[in-house]
């Protein structure tokens, strides 16, 4: 039964937004982009935001909920857009599926402490699709309240009126739990500093449907094989023809190795393949590179693994086997999942306020 809360949001002003003109990790608006890029300090980009009010690129509205789409050519996803109570983000109200690093944590947490500001939603998945479809067909008919277009994309917020945040906050009432489908440093980092402030706070959400997800997966390069791996014994010349199996791309030469018939491919391949416990929080950063299928790789990349000792390409795990795991208190290895849409940073801005 997770509450939905009203949240207060720094939108920009301008409709028409660029993207950064330089590479970059964080995918959003140019002006907040390069005011985290520029900033020497956390603290000097609450001091930068503070600026961007200030000057009326970006402007303060009142609290609300919302109704968000994203959409492009070829892809649609809609869901609210609100916040989530932190007591309520917790195991069996809201699930987790992957395991996540202290230290990350600690460094998200320390960033929120000295901000106040969440700058991307986390993403909810949440099973009940037909509230879904009603819903979207029903806000639709309405204009939007605010539009922006960032690259290809067009983002839609509608601000709920009190009877549709009624209905919206109904629905959550109904609903068992919810399941986080990205964000699970960003969560576990609020999680942290509300904790750590002995206080509750709004954890900025973007929840959806799960039948308007979609997951991809990353590349896994191998930068050193582990003592314990069990890489060349596992490892096949031919691909199995009616078992599900991961490519491995070891040398020039492409091997398989087959996965059982219980359990997904990356706790397969953490610990069957590569020796790992699947109940440790392991920092596979020492071992492994992650390429997102996002990547502009060059055909080098797919015919030979160097400089990486292996290279793996497995089956993507469905929305219902990331959900099964969840709710079996069982955790994937980081960067197991890259579910789709990937959200903007400093689209939206909600700035932090306990509401008790």
């Amino acid at each position: 039964m997770p509450q939905l809360l009203p949240i207060p949001l720094f939108l920009p002003l301008k409709s028409n937004l660029s993207y950064p003109k330089q590479k970059t990790s964080i995918n959003g608006p140019e002006t907040f982009v390069e005011l985290v890029e520029n900033a020497n300090n956390y603290a000097a980009i609450k001091t930068g935001v503070n600026d961007l009010l200030r000057k009326g690129i970006y402007t303060a509205q009142n609290e609300y909920i919302y109704w968000y789409r994203i959409s492009t050519s070829t892809e649609c996803y809609a869901g609210l857009l609100c916040g989530l109570p932190s007591e309520d983000c917790s195991h069996p109200t809201l699930t987790t599926h992957e395991h996540v690093l202290d230290k990350r944590v600690k460094h998200f947490a320390d960033y929120l402490s000295a901000t106040q500001l969440q700058a991307e939603p986390i993403l909810v998945m949440h099973e009940n699709i037909s509230f879904s479809d009603d819903f979207t067909m029903k806000i639709a008919q309405k204009q939007c309240t605010h539009c922006y277009y960032l690259g290809k994309e067009k983002h839609e917020l509608w601000a709920l009126d009190a009877e549709e945040s009624q209905e919206a906050i109904a629905f959550a009432l109904t609903e068992k739990q919810f399941h986080l489908a990205d964000g699970h440093h960003r969560l576990a980092s609020s999680l942290h500093y509300a904790e750590n402030k002995q206080n509750c706070l709004p954890v900025f959400s973007f929840i959806v449907a799960k039948n308007q997800l979609k997951n991809d997966c990353f590349i896994w390069a191998l930068k050193q094989l582990p003592k314990q791996s069990h890489l060349i014994a596992s490892m096949k010349p031919k691909k199995p023809l009616e078992q599900a199996s991961i490519e491995v791309l070891y040398g020039n030469q492409k091997h398989y190795t087959a996965l059982t018939e219980t359990g997904n491919a990356v706790t397969f391949l953490l610990a069957d393949v590569l020796g790992f416990s699947t109940e440790d929080d392991v920092d596979l950063g020492e071992y492994i590179d992650y390429f997102p299928p996002t990547a502009s790789l060059t055909t080098d990349f797919f015919e030979s693994s160097a400089p990486y000792e292996a290279k793996f390409f497995y089956p993507s795990l469905s929305l219902e086997e990331i959900i099964r795991t969840a709710k079996a208190l069982k955790k994937l290895p980081p960067k197991s999942t890259y579910i789709q849409p990937k959200l903007p940073t400093g689209l939206f801005i909600a700035p932090m306020r306990s509401f008790k």
